[in-house]
């Protein structure tokens, strides 16, 4: 899922202990540091996606500790905490590009609401939906398969840097890929989920084999440099499953989406785009997996990916 991490950086005891209980409780990673030495040290190991940033603290202010936390992660949403009075202060911080900024004392649901706010800004800098049709990005298949399609669709950014936007480690971006490689889009769906699945739908024809040779989508420009991670290694044109995928995502994710060029663009008709997107709507991922000619099984027999 989209990572939750906050770092607080504070040279108050109190406030740091304040907001770290408090956003634990709200179920965030938290890391609270009382100087930006200890900020820049932790976010070695520890990118966040919320900085909490004191601007008065000794050895070095929050304004000028800010341009460095950006150019280590210039995702991160940062909000200065200031004291009353610090106005000036305020105007300077989001003249620099700061996000926002709040005053002591706050008010704990305040901050809440402005953390909350930026974290959803910052996903919809990543993925944006349009709202006019279905696609969770609350959901669990859905956001594996974003990790993998970020890196990909912007290498630049990095592995590392990626798996700080999601609530997975590197080693999940190196498993999820090679099981996608191998059994398609069925392969970011493990063996118990897929069981669970498969017995909450009462499906049996789900086509479990190995894909075919790998092609590329046809529409893709040719890429530049050759990078390991880009959409023409990771699209594959004879993953059925994937190609509905991508229909039904540019369809949510399109400011103006028109279902008659992406018909036309994935040579699909309207009515089958309307039935897959009915499927995935209904069922998710599951509902556009590949599946084999045929009836269900009435024994309910389990499949497996080998």
């Amino acid at each position: 899922m989209f990572s939750k991490k906050i770092l607080i950086v504070d040279d108050e005891k109190q406030i740091r202990e304040l907001l770290s209980h408090y956003f634990n409780r709200l179920d965030f990673s938290v890391r609270a540091v009382s100087s930006g030495k200890e900020a820049l040290e932790r976010m070695e190991s520890f990118i966040p996606n919320i900085v909490l940033l004191d601007y008065m603290m000794p050895g070095i202010t929050g304004l000028e500790l800010f341009p460095q936390v950006k150019k280590l992660f210039p995702f991160a949403k940062v909000i200065i905490l200031t004291g009353r009075g610090s106005e000036e202060i305020a105007v300077k911080a989001l003249k620099m590009g700061v996000d926002d900024y709040i005053t002591k004392p706050f008010e704990l649901t305040k901050i809440r609401d402005l953390v909350r706010y930026y974290l959803n800004q910052q996903r919809e800098e990543i993925i944006s939906v349009n709202g006019k049709y279905h696609y969770p990005l609350e959901d669990e298949l859905i956001n594996r398969y974003e990790f993998l399609r970020l890196a990909h669709s912007h290498p630049e950014l990095g592995v590392k840097t990626i798996s700080s936007f999601f609530s997975f480690s590197r080693q999940d971006f190196y498993n999820f890929l090679k099981r996608i490689k191998e059994f398609g889009l069925l392969g970011i769906i493990g063996q118990r989920e897929l069981k669970k699945l498969i017995g909450r739908y009462q499906e049996t024809r789900l086509y479990t084999k190995n894909l075919p040779g790998f092609i590329p989508f046809p529409f893709l420009d040719e890429e530049e440099g050759n990078t390991t991670y880009n959409l023409g290694n990771f699209l594959n044109w004879n993953d059925s499953a994937q190609i509905k995928l991508e229909m039904i995502r540019e369809a949510a994710t399109d400011p103006r989406p028109h279902v008659g060029s992406i018909c036309k663009k994935y040579g699909i008709t309207r009515e089958a785009f309307y039935q897959n997107y009915r499927a995935f709507e209904a069922r998710g991922i599951f509902g556009i997996l590949r599946r084999k000619k045929g009836r269900p099984r009435k024994d309910g027999g389990e499949l497996s990916m080998s």
